[in-house]
């Protein structure tokens, strides 16, 4: 079987899942080629399985001071040349389209009826999760941004419909913590985040930034680093706590691990403000809903730095594995190419947690989905 894969450049989750699928896919003997869309087509130099990838420009979200901009991302979008990009794809030449929320594999195989499985947290909006109820065009463009004819939809919590749990990379174990607290905040502004945390000269800080200088620097108490993977992986596994933005892959890392998680979504951005519903609904993290402040930091960082971990089963090797069972005559039927709702009890059957919020795994949530749907965050922020 030939697989293209679409991955979706613009947060470090996609890459993440795609890294972790695409070595599994080919451990099976399927041959997998790269597409990368998205901002942040030049970064990530110690991902080797990038290096062959096709790269194109895509689209993708203007973010300015922690908030969407939407005016200027629509005018940077370029209508002739996505779909130059689009029929550029040629999907007739693979067995299978696979998108990590990649749109330009994802239509390219809609208008040729190309077999595509989607696999990634935004799926999971098919359903009745925890999510804004203020922003229909952020819900349109969420739905329609990557469709997929087989959609694998993720996230921290079953909430009675079809959904996978998060792919962890099952290599992340806790080490002995080093007294830091690691902060990832990419839409933010840098020297404002660097000026906040150094107000706490008690505390240590490793502050990942996409404008950080390659070699790091130190500012007080506050390491400045630029993001790579494997120093990335290393903060990550020696961290007290972790401080971030609300997107879905680093929280979801931090819940396997049991790190106490303190999260800012970007202002106007869908998912995260969905995101920060699901965190208040499963009663987990801290959210906050106005920029970042000394309060909400100071009894962050004063809280405990652990919390009861929720253990994510291999959902990588069994997608991989539903993956490589799919058939010449499957590809050619009309019908899901995968059971996702049978594969959806099996994984969450084997979540180990003790933590409250997933005392019956694979039933309801103990709130409904829309008791939490923080229709202000933007205007408390």
């Amino acid at each position: 079987m030939r697989i293209l894969f679409g991955v979706q450049g613009t947060g470090n989750g996609h890459l993440t899942r795609a890294r972790q699928l695409i070595k599994a896919l080919c451990a099976k003997g399927i041959e997998v080629d790269v597409l990368l869309s998205g901002r942040g087509l030049n970064q990530w130099p110690d991902e080797p399985w990038l290096h062959d990838a096709r790269r194109c420009r895509g689209l993708t979200f203007v973010t300015r001071d922690g908030r969407v901009e939407r005016w200027r991302t629509l005018c940077s979008l370029r209508p002739l040349r996505t779909l130059v990009e689009v029929g550029s794809v040629c999907p007739d030449h693979y067995d299978l389209i696979v998108t990590d929320y990649e749109p330009l594999c994802a239509w390219a195989s809609r208008l040729s009826n190309t077999p595509c499985i989607g696999i990634g947290h935004q799926y999971a909006f098919e359903h009745q999760v925890p999510r804004p109820h203020d922003d229909p065009l952020g819900a349109l463009v969420l739905r329609h941004f990557a469709p997929a004819t087989t959609t694998l939809g993720l996230h921290w919590h079953p909430f009675g419909a079809a959904i996978l749990p998060p792919m962890i990379d099952h290599e992340l174990t806790r080490h002995d913590a080093s007294g830091f607290t690691l902060v990832y905040l990419p839409f933010e502004e840098t020297i404002a985040t660097i000026k906040l945390l150094k107000r706490y000269s008690s505390h240590r800080f490793q502050l990942f930034a996409p404008d950080a200088p390659a070699e790091g620097e130190r500012y007080g108490n506050v390491w400045c680093r630029r993001i790579s993977t494997a120093d990335f992986k290393e903060s990550l596994l020696h961290a007290d706590r972790v401080v971030c933005s609300t997107g879905f892959m680093l929280i979801s890392e931090a819940l396997h691990l049991g790190l106490p998680v303190l999260t800012r979504p970007v202002r106007g951005q869908y998912e995260q403000r969905a995101n920060a519903s699901a965190l208040l609904a499963l009663d987990i993290g801290t959210v906050c809903e106005t920029p970042l402040g000394d309060s909400e930091l100071s009894a962050f960082l004063t809280g405990p730095d652990q919390v009861s971990p929720v253990r994510f089963p291999d959902v990588v090797s069994t997608i991989a594995r539903e993956i490589a069972q799919i058939t010449t005559d499957d590809l050619k039927s009309p019908c899901a190419l995968i059971d996702v709702e049978c594969l959806s009890k099996k994984l969450w059957h084997a979540v180990s947690t003790r933590h409250p919020s997933w005392a019956s795994i694979a039933g309801e949530s103990k709130r409904r989905p829309t008791d939490n749907p923080l229709c202000t965050l933007d205007q408390a922020a």
